[in-house]
């Protein structure tokens, strides 16, 4: 009987044993657990594995190098529809450079106030030849320090409150050069560029603001409001208000002068030629005569309050179709009309609702071309149509140099391929 007492008792001791030491191996792995939590200075345990697979990041190749160009190329279409496909070739300054060297070598810079230098920095020439119109283009790549100044204070200023400060003490052929300058390589924004031309604009008081005669307008950076050659209504428009002076001394200009006075030499020849009086009374300003506009829209009603005094124009890559039938009877005094890089004078025409068309499918730019009267330009010398895509050269060449004694010169890229064919 004591065996089997003895014998009963002994799996019981070992079965409280070995559950003591469970606990105790239990207490020292969660001691040990936070001991590691405490060293790591956190107090949030870690979360439970997640049931799905999350494969580890590694670095790779870039995108572009995988699957090449391409895909960069479309998505940057699709981020910018709103502009022609050509737009971003367009939007720099080689090309501006390009657009704008038929005018600038048909427009001189300089009379003899500007050096020479300056005139070659900033107007790449052109030969006007329609055959080596394209091949032929020399410009200069060296800046002279007139224009390197010039565009120390353009980068200066970024502002324009302060841009105007600076501008106005300059004269008016170093503003036209700015003007030049900017066009090509940092186009100017539309208060920049009101900044630039508010001197011309004061004098003159008749709100048509342009550099000594000229204005280039660069899109998308700048445009032209449709009041924009809208004379003012305002009176007292003129600049220092010389207007006002004049009609409350009796038209002697704001100055206190004896009536006993009319002999001459007192007034006269020595106060005309003097420093303080106002540069109004002795040398206007000239008219509008250069007018450029380059990847901006041109609304209709601001075409038809063009200065008849312009004789050189240039509508470069206009996105919207112009009438330009309508120019021989608003600008009579032509002689420079360059109309390149505009698609939609060689776009097909998708609807005729005209009579004598019988449906020919004509193109926009060969009708266009063909209603405008050109014998209204008796003074017309050079027609630019580079890269407009038309395609019936023929009939465009004889309907521009009809009863001339002197053929229009037309420079266009694609004009000697198009009369071999």
């Amino acid at each position: 009987m004591k065996r089997s007492q003895g014998s009963s008792s002994a799996p019981g001791r070992g079965g409280s044993n070995s559950r003591e030491v469970n606990n105790l191996l239990h207490t020292l792995r969660g001691e040990h657990y936070r001991h590691e939590q405490n060293q790591r200075r956190t107090t949030r345990q870690t979360a439970l594995p997640s049931s799905r697979y999350t494969p580890p990041v590694k670095q790779t190749l870039p995108i572009s190098q995988i699957f090449g160009e391409e895909e960069d190329g479309i998505s940057e279409v699709q981020v910018q529809p709103h502009h022609p496909p050509d737009f971003r070739d367009r939007d720099n300054s080689g090309w501006r450079k390009r657009a704008l060297s038929l005018l600038f070598s048909h427009v001189p810079l300089m009379d003899n106030r500007t050096s020479t230098a300056a005139h070659d920095a900033s107007t790449p020439r052109i030969h006007t030849r329609s055959e080596d119109a394209e091949s032929t283009l020399v410009s200069h790549d060296i800046p002279s320090l007139t224009v390197l100044c010039l565009r120390l204070l353009v980068a200066y200023c970024t502002s324009p409150s302060a841009f105007q400060d600076v501008v106005q003490y300059l004269p008016s052929h170093l503003r036209r050069i700015l003007l030049r300058d900017a066009a090509v390589h940092a186009p100017l924004t539309t208060s920049k560029l009101y900044a630039l031309c508010e001197d011309d604009d004061d004098i003159a008081g008749s709100g048509h603001g342009h550099v000594d005669g000229e204005l280039v307008v660069v899109g998308p950076y700048a445009w032209l409001p449709k009041d924009h050659f809208t004379p003012s209504s305002d009176p007292e428009a003129g600049a220092s208000g010389v207007g006002t002076a004049n009609e409350a001394d009796g038209g002697r200009g704001g100055m206190d002068v004896d009536d006993d006075a009319t002999e001459p030499g007192i007034i006269g020849d020595e106060d005309s030629g003097s420093w303080e009086s106002t540069s109004s009374d002795r040398d206007p300003p000239p008219p509008l005569t250069s007018l450029a506009l380059v990847l901006t829209h041109l609304p209709v009603p601001t075409l038809f309050t063009f200065p008849p005094t312009i004789t050189h124009l240039a509508l470069l890559s206009l996105p919207t179709l112009t009438p330009i039938h309508r120019l021989p009877r608003l600008l009579p005094l032509l002689e420079f009309l360059d109309l390149s890089y505009n698609f939609w004078l060689g776009q097909p025409k998708i609807v005729s609702n005209n009579s004598h068309n019988n449906g020919s499918g004509k193109a926009w730019g060969d009708n266009l071309l063909e209603r405008t009267e050109w014998g209204r330009w008796a003074h017309l010398k050079v027609l630019g149509l580079r890269e407009c895509g038309i395609r019936n050269w023929e009939v465009a060449l004889r309907k521009v140099n009809e009863g001339r004694w002197v053929d229009v010169e037309v420079v266009g890229a694609d004009l000697e391929q198009n009369i071999r064919k």
